[in-house]
Order: C-alpha cells, then structure tokens, then sequence
C-alpha cells in the first residue's frame, strides 16, 4: 500500500501527511481508526464510468458502521489519526527538535488559512522563537507573518518558477 510520495522515491517513514492522504478511504464519521488503500478502487470507477456515474455498487461504505466512506483529509472533526499518523509525527516531533538546535530553513509552500495551527503558526512560532531558525514563505495569496519572526523572507512570485530557480 503506497500512496503517491512512496510511489515518486520518498521513504514512507520520513513523510507526516499531517493534514491527511488523498490515497487513502476512511469512515466519514470517524467510527474507527483504520484508513483504506484506493488506488484500485479509483481504477476500477475510472473503468466504469458512464455518463460521469459510476455503479452505486462501487461506492464505498464503511465496513464498521455501514455509513458513508471519505477520503482521508483533515476537514472536520471526524479526521482519522491512525497508528501510522501518529507515529510519523512522533518522528515530525524528533527531527524537529534536532533541527531546532542548528541553522534551519523552513520552506513553507502555499500554506493558507484553512489550519493554520497545522503549520503556519507553528512554524512561525519556532522562526520567532529561535535566532538560527528562517522562514522562507513561498505563498501568492497570504505572504503576511502573525508572529514576530527574526528571519523571514516572503516570496510572492510564482512557486513553479521559485523552485525551478532553487533547483539551478
């Protein structure tokens, strides 16, 4: 079971898909912490669509409570943190405080207000908080720092060209 960073090269163990995985089905009511692969099932409704409908035999429904099935995204209250979640931020927490203890750079891209205390904030908080932590903010719509950060740099150009730029 990958999702799409494991598929591009990235070690499973080094990715916090804190805000969620579009690659995985949970309980949209949050009845159970268990998280379910798509990819075959996305296939498979790919396959039969007709009309822009696919089979109501294809629609998933939890198979604890029997109601609906979402993709798993932090958007409400019922968002599934399963053992893997928590164990990714566990190791987040770890290289953070380590990172913490040397010249950092945190390059946040396209972060807006939809959870801000995910990564906005907190990133603000250890740029503001520490004297060898940057900020580099990548962001077109919301450049703009809350906190009293030391070092910060805003960028709101085009990220596509931004990173191209990086990466000469």
């Amino acid at each position: 079971m990958d999702g799409q960073f494991e598929k591009a090269g990235f070690d499973r163990d080094r990715i916090f898909a804190v805000q969620g995985d579009y690659a995985y089905l949970q309980c949209a009511a949050g009845c159970h912490d268990r998280l379910y692969y798509n990819e075959g099932l996305v296939h498979e409704m790919s396959r039969q669509t007709a009309d822009c409908r696919i089979p109501s035999s294809l629609v998933p429904r939890c198979p604890v409570c029997g109601g609906q099935m979402d993709v798993n995204l932090r958007k409400d209250g019922n968002f599934v943190q399963d053992t893997r979640w928590y164990d990714s931020r566990d190791r987040y927490l770890s290289f953070m405080r380590k990172a913490c203890r040397r010249n950092t750079l945190l390059l946040e891209l396209g972060v807006g207000y939809n959870t801000p205390a995910i990564i906005r904030f907190p990133f603000e908080e250890l740029a503001s908080q520490y004297a060898n932590i940057t900020l580099a903010r990548i962001n077109r719509d919301h450049v703009e720092k809350q906190a009293p950060v030391r070092s910060f740099i805003p960028f709101r150009e085009n990220m596509g060209r931004i990173i191209s730029d990086i990466l000469k």
